[in-house]
């Protein structure tokens, strides 16, 4: 079986200060379409995880997927024109790569399939070469903290030039010198390969060896060289499984003290794992009082689990992480969903009203162990779509309702058959108002900040990742 292989590299820029509060910017490009040269199968895969794991580190991501030469520099100077100094600056490539055994490259789409080392130079891009590659320029930016994530293919995909010699290494990337500040990481040694899949990977497995190790201690609110360690050592465990191959992510590290990707990272290690299965409504309702040490987090984007708050006006979270730590740490806590706009964590006790909300990013605490037989594989089941700040106008039920909760309301329209709700006041009890005919958001709705309406809308939204976790 012929194993497409790959090699990621981590590289962290820091001063040494605090920058809980400097903007975020991530620049995520993956290219898997290729021209001339051999097709990637996990490179869109790999990327589109970091875009969600940087997007829950409360990065601003730029996505692309498969740029030519002339994009890739209109995209990057785009980039570069928005970050300001004493930013945090991520730059993400997963696609093919070179090295000359100095320099290393990245490859666009329109590359063709071999010519001569200069040729090749002048239609890659440079990562670090003193003056003009990516890092340097992301160097020359005043960015505080500059992280870059390069999956590159390791074996030199161009052709040799007939009959002419080429100082072009066959295998991997050269080994990056980190200047002072600097963290770096490759998914495998100096001439090792860096799997992409293994024999025994199901359909459903698109992530490189490294990067599905790596994903999940990178948002597990771990300090990154815990979070690397851990990754090595699991990383190493699963090549050997593939005919003994041997893949030690190997890491040179410049930084001083420990590194925190997030405003609190924890001290101890959370170890982070793939699962299978995640309850349904009834399921998660069921163990809400099951308090263990142990439990598994589901999360889910544009979800939010709404009412049963433990702080009615929310806590201040710069990120997602930030607001799982806030969780974790309030023993009554088993669910929350995260503002991203408002930078706020709303803890919850029980599930409430699960709806969908633009923008939310939810999880909720449970223990696989307890499951009920019914419980569906990492799905959540939505019943409504919720419209803050929204009033329908006109034909409802004759008589208002009196409730404490938008899900009380919900209950009172379903037991008579209603379109639509919106619920007024701005403290309990509230007025419960159900319209009689259907109902959308673009149709009856008027701006009503002291109202919230919803409407049924039934759909069913996986989690994005599910982990272990200790509390």
């Amino acid at each position: 079986m012929k194993s497409i292989v790959g090699v990621s590299l981590f590289l962290f820029s820091v001063f040494v200060m605090s920058y809980a509060h400097a903007a975020k910017h991530a620049f995520i490009l993956g290219n898997a379409e290729y021209r001339s040269l051999s097709q990637l199968a996990n490179t869109h895969a790999d990327a589109m995880a970091y875009r969600n794991s940087f997007g829950r580190l409360g990065y601003s991501v730029d996505y692309y997927e498969d740029l030519t030469h002339s994009d890739m520099e209109d995209a990057f100077e785009e980039f570069l024109n928005r970050v300001e100094p004493g930013d945090d600056v991520a730059f993400i490539y997963s696609g093919h790569g070179w090295s000359d055994g100095s320099t290393n490259y990245l490859i666009p789409t329109d590359a063709p399939a071999g010519g001569s080392d200069s040729k090749l130079k002048r239609i890659s891009v440079a990562l670090r070469n003193g003056f003009d590659g990516v890092l340097d320029q992301l160097e020359n930016s005043g960015a505080r903290l500059t992280l870059a994530i390069i999956d590159a293919c390791r074996n030199n995909p161009f052709q040799r030039p007939a009959g002419r010699k080429s100082v072009s290494m066959l295998r991997g990337l050269a080994r990056v010198e980190a200047a002072s500040g600097t963290f770096v990481i490759f998914s495998a040694g100096v001439g090792q390969e860096a799997l992409d899949h293994l024999p025994q990977d199901g359909a459903d497995q698109r992530l490189s060896v490294f990067t599905r190790t790596f994903i999940p201690f990178l948002t597990s609110g771990l300090y990154l060289e815990d979070a690397i360690s851990e990754a090595q050592i699991r990383t190493a465990k699963l090549a050997l499984t593939y005919q003994g191959h041997f893949q030690h992510p190997a890491y040179y590290d410049e930084t001083l003290g420990k590194t925190c990707l997030i405003g609190t990272c924890r001290a101890t290690l959370l170890p982070a794992v793939a699962l299978n299965t995640a309850p349904t409504n009834q399921a998660l309702q069921f163990q809400l009082n099951n308090v263990e040490n142990n439990w598994n987090l589901a999360l889910y984007e544009g979800v939010d689990f709404y009412g049963s708050d433990i702080d009615p006006r929310g806590v201040p979270a710069e990120s997602e992480l930030d607001c799982q730590t806030a969780c974790e740490n309030e023993h009554t806590c088993r669910l929350y969903t995260y503002n991203q706009r408002a930078k706020l964590c709303f803890r919850k006790k029980n599930l409430g009203l699960p709806v969908e909300s633009v923008g939310a990013r939810s999880g909720f605490y449970f223990r696989p162990d307890s499951l009920p037989e019914e419980g569906e594989p990492t799905s959540i089941r939505i019943h409504w779509k919720i419209l803050a700040g929204q009033a329908f106008r006109g034909l409802f039920f004759s008589g208002d309702g009196r409730v404490n909760s938008l899900k009380e309301c919900t209950e009172m329209c379903e037991r008579v058959g209603c379109k639509g709700v919106t619920m007024y006041g701005r403290t309990k009890p509230y007025t419960c108002k159900m319209r009689r005919f259907f109902a959308t958001r673009f149709l009856g709705l008027v701006p009503n900040s002291a109202a919230i309406s919803a409407y049924p809308e039934e759909r069913i939204v996986r989690s994005s990742q599910t982990m272990s976790i200790t509390r």
